[in-house]
């Protein structure tokens, strides 16, 4: 069967692009429309008096007589109408072809999008058209094939027509004829209003965008308007002066909205960002992926001021409270003074001058002159105030001269605390001993002296209340040697064994054997303590003591019979016969702790 084209192979290009579907007309089909002739061996024409239908494959091929299937580019079936052996079509509107007539699948080459088919220079066109009423795989395709061009209009558009180095593309919307929306090339000797850009330019009436367009989705990356404002990211601008916005949620910090990186690596960046959950802003210096790295301000020199609009008058100038977790050291702060409007508060301060109107605060403080401290400490005079970071023990707090230290409530207010000499009062304010406390002591573990612990009402520890020689307490004298710092244990066991009351220790029934019962002390006796028994019931029942741990009554001819510091062994027996007998007990133990 042969194909005769006819004269023309009418392609508006164009229409396959989107960006051109804006025109004033409504958008154009992305089509091609193709006529052709057939005629049958005899050279008659197919359909001549009756119309027939027969299958036609069209393909579009980077190669004009390659037939691999890496050089087609496109493939689809259609059924045409061939009247008097003329049909008329609109290649891009068929189905996925399923005749493998090269032995491999087309399916797949039926594109969704038919204008990214014309994404190459060297396109042509081939033609498959049934001998019988449906398509077979011995039916070729015609020769030549044909290329698929421009015409003439197509390669001269209309809204292309005035575009060169001195003019404009102008996009015209829709509706209406403003002329202030384009694209251009301002090259040397063309400005874009005052600016000589030497390049592309694409402009706007009140501004205009870039962005991506994913399956609808539009996104836009960059905007500007006519004021000159651009943002990033940004969907609307903060104000008439604000000239870059970036615009973006972070969930972390520091955040990293804009980073500046190196070209040999990327690692090495600074962060400016802003946490939008924590509401936080933040500037972060890295040197490699997770290794923080210096911040320089003002490296060159010139001042830096924290907390007021008002130019900075030395290196570092704030306003408000400086709060520093590690050391704070300088010879001179603002003209030799380190001074707060508040709090002042830091690990380690070194000054020569230190003014606070609250409170300072510092693990090592020392200084060289005065520490006035309004509503806090008040030292002045020839004696100083030194920290301990020479030859002091660190963290000590060091009163040269004739020292004294009052802490009160107000001005006039009674004692808190006072250090006098060597002495330091609690509620006194001449203290007469090293501590000297008008109140109760109360601690939550010990308390030791070298001495004696005296108390007018109470001492009160959590452990133990410790003295060299004596505690005195409500006008009676408390022994302390360790001899007389004693326990005692006391218990009542019935003849089971079970232990009716009493606590610190443990009763067991020695099993296989009567009347014997083994005491365990919870925490034992620094020492064997005494320990005394007597029967709950029965006159003539006596209950022996023996040492702890045994399993059996003692040979008292060589047995040593007393208690051990963590038990004893309680045996009750006749007091003539020395029979056993099982029956309850009761003992009282009484030793050194």
């Amino acid at each position: 069967m042969k194909l005769r084209d006819l004269p023309t192979l009418c392609a508006a290009l164009l229409a396959l692009c989107p960006t051109l579907a804006t025109a004033q007309t409504s958008a154009v089909p992305g089509f091609i429309s193709y006529q052709g002739r057939v005629v049958d061996a005899a050279g008659a024409n197919v359909g001549a008096g009756t119309p027939v239908n027969r299958t036609v494959i069209f393909r579009i091929w980077d190669n004009p007589s390659s037939t691999n299937t890496a050089n087609l580019i496109y493939s689809e079936s259609q059924t045409v109408t061939v009247s008097d052996g003329e049909f008329s079509v609109l290649v891009g509107q068929g189905v996925a072809n399923t005749t493998e007539t090269f032995s491999y699948s087309e399916a797949s080459k039926k594109l969704a999008d038919f204008s990214t088919a014309f994404n190459g220079s060297a396109r042509y066109l081939g033609v498959t058209v049934a001998a019988a009423a449906t398509i077979a795989t011995t039916d070729n395709e015609i020769t030549p094939r044909q290329q698929i061009v421009s015409t003439a209009f197509a390669m001269r558009a209309k809204f292309a027509e005035s575009i060169g180095s001195s003019s404009d593309l102008v996009l015209t919307p829709l509706s209406g004829t403003a002329s202030n929306y384009g694209l251009g090339w301002y090259g040397t000797g063309r400005l874009f209003g005052t600016t000589a850009v030497d390049g592309p330019v694409l402009y706007g009436n009140a501004g205009g965008a870039l962005g991506s367009n994913a399956s609808g989705t539009y996104n836009t990356a960059l905007r500007w308007d006519a004021s000159g404002r651009v943002g990033i990211g940004a969907t609307a601008f903060s104000s008439l002066t604000n000239k870059l916005t970036l615009q973006g949620d972070m969930a972390t910090t520091p955040g990293d909205q804009f980073i500046i990186r190196g070209n040999a690596d990327n690692n090495k960046r600074l962060l400016l960002g802003y946490d939008t959950t924590n509401n936080r802003a933040s500037l972060q210096s890295y040197t490699a992926a997770s290794t923080a790295g210096p911040l320089l301000l003002n490296p060159s020199g010139g001042n830096v001021g924290i907390g007021s609009a008002t130019t900075p008058s030395v290196a570092l100038d704030v306003t408000g409270a400086i709060k520093a977790s590690g050391g704070l050291t300088a010879a001179n702060i603002s003209v030799g003074q380190l001074t707060a409007s508040g709090d002042l508060t830091a690990a380690n301060i070194s000054a020569g001058q230190i003014t606070a109107s609250s409170r300072v605060m510092a693990n090592s403080l020392e200084f060289w002159g005065a520490l006035p401290a309004w509503g806090g400490l008040f030292q002045q005079g020839a004696a100083g105030l030194f920290g301990s970071n020479t030859s002091a023990v660190a963290g000590e707090i060091v009163l040269v001269g004739a020292p004294k230290l009052h802490l009160a409530t107000t001005n006039a207010g009674a004692a808190a605390m006072t250090v006098w000499g060597s002495n330091v009062g609690i509620g006194k304010a001449a203290p007469s001993v090293a501590l000297d406390v008008t109140g109760a002591v109360n601690a939550s573990t010990t308390i030791t002296a070298g001495t004696a612990v005296a108390a007018g009402t109470s001492i009160t520890a959590g452990t133990t209340i410790a003295a060299g020689t004596t505690i005195t307490a409500g006008g009676k004298s408390v022994p302390t040697s360790d001899e007389n710092n004693l326990k005692i244990i006391r218990g009542t066991v019935k003849a089971d064994g079970n232990v009716v009351y009493g606590s610190g220790f443990t009763a067991t029934k020695v099993a296989g054997q009567t009347g014997l019962y083994r005491i365990t002390f919870t925490t034992p006796f620094s020492f064997s303590p005494s320990v005394t028994t007597s029967i709950t019931g029965r006159y003539g029942i006596k209950a022996e003591v023996y040492n702890g741990g045994r399993t059996s009554y003692p040979n008292n001819a060589t047995d040593a019979l007393y208690p051990d510091k963590d038990g004893f062994t309680v045996g009750v027996l006749d007091v003539s016969s020395n029979n056993a007998y099982n029956f309850g007990f009761q003992f009282i133990a009484i030793g050194p702790r």
